[in-house]
């Protein structure tokens, strides 16, 4: 179908404000939902904000605080209230340093294995003060121990256990 006539863009408003799905709409009219949100838009229609919102728990500051359940991935089990929040937790160390600032996992793998800057040194147990060998394994990049964090077979260029 073509363009709409006047007649069929209020009808479009009627059933959008009924509670008529996008889809059923772009069905029986053969437009797009982009063709909807533009004829929304031209006649001052507001868009339907009302989605669920899921109380959360800053991890920071410990405030309580509302986000849409479309934000909230599961797999993170952390929310912030702020940027400055998320900042704030992103810089406090729990890992072991040295004298000059180096992780203590990157100097006891460099011992055993030639690293590069842009290796990964991974902590198996998730605990970054548990620097043992046979916890410590090494990626090549940043993606690759990501991708290993979501679930995904990503092996390591070396693992500690190879050691021992």
């Amino acid at each position: 179908m073509g363009k709409l006539t006047t007649k069929q863009m209020y009808e479009v408003i009627r059933m959008y404000n009924g509670g008529i799905s996008l889809k059923k709409i772009t069905e029986i009219f053969s437009i797009t939902r982009q063709a909807i949100y533009l004829i929304l838009k031209k006649k001052n229609v507001p868009k339907k904000r009302n989605l669920p919102r899921v109380r959360v728990v800053c991890k920071t500051c410990g405030i309580e605080f509302y986000k849409p359940s479309w934000r909230i991935y599961y797999k993170n089990k952390f929310h912030y209230c702020s940027k400055q929040c998320f900042y704030c937790y992103l810089t406090r160390s729990n890992t072991i340093n040295d004298a000059n600032g180096r992780r203590a996992g990157r100097i006891l793998v460099s011992k055993h294995f030639n690293l590069d800057p842009k290796h990964i040194v991974h902590h198996k147990d998730k605990n970054n003060k548990n620097n043992k060998i046979s916890n410590l394994q090494v990626f090549l990049r940043q993606k690759h121990h990501a991708r290993h964090h979501y679930g995904h077979k990503e092996r390591p260029i070396w693992d500690g256990s190879w050691v021992e």
